[in-house]
């Protein structure tokens, strides 16, 4: 058994080291400097945090900020339950995808980087972003700065 459990830790071991490595890989052909791989939620976990913030009444009427939103995935889920709907990313492709599915919500999606843009968080109650440790220290300095008081936050 301590025979398995030691292979099981070389093999992630070395899963992440080749996953780090293809990220640097990425990173060096792309104009923007990515704080995580694209890494879409999982449908699961979307739907219980908005059932567990909606118990709560804290999505109802509200405006919601997707940082990464990628392919709208979390502002899909969120059209029945908030009034307004705002996304940031910088792969327009993704972008186009969720206007798509998007269609007939009131939604402002924002082809950027939301490291960069400022005001972002005008338009929201609640903010909501998928993103690894390094992302989330990274935009805890931007929320520190920037955030209104009141506002939700979901990381």
């Amino acid at each position: 058994m301590a025979e398995l459990s030691s292979r099981k830790k070389c093999a992630k071991a070395a899963l992440i080291a080749l996953a780090k490595q293809r990220f640097a890989e990425q990173q060096s052909a792309s104009s923007h400097q990515l704080v995580a791989p694209i890494s879409p939620s999982p449908p699961e976990l979307i739907e219980k945090t908005l059932r567990e913030l909606e118990a709560r009444g804290l999505l109802r009427d509200n405006r919601l900020v997707d940082l990464g939103c990628g392919d709208c995935r979390w502002l899909v889920a969120a059209r029945k339950h908030c009034r307004r709907l705002v996304g940031y990313d910088i792969d327009g492709k993704l972008l186009e995808k969720g206007r798509a599915a998007l269609d007939g919500a009131d939604h402002t999606l924002v082809e950027a980087d939301f490291f960069e843009s400022e005001n972002i968080f005008e338009d929201g109650d609640v903010v909501v972003a998928y993103l690894f440790r390094e992302g989330c220290a990274k935009l805890r300095e931007k929320l520190e700065r920037e955030l209104r008081c009141g506002t939700l936050v979901c990381v």
